[in-house]
């Protein structure tokens, strides 16, 4: 059986792209493009391998 922590790295990206997007909303720091992609990035990359490894596990 697979070690099931893995599955939440997509989970764990997404919620590091937006705590990234609030801390940066909170510090002012939300004028600089630099960080509001990084933090767009992160949230879309979670989306994205949280959807693969959710298909990936399936057994259809």
């Amino acid at each position: 059986m697979r070690n099931h922590s893995v599955s939440y790295w997509g989970v764990a990206l997404i919620l590091f792209g937006a705590i990234l997007l609030l801390v940066s909303y909170f510090t002012g720091l939300s004028h600089l493009n630099i960080v509001l992609h990084i933090g767009l990035l992160f949230v879309t990359l979670g989306i994205i391998l949280h959807v693969w490894l959710l298909k990936r596990q399936e057994k259809y």
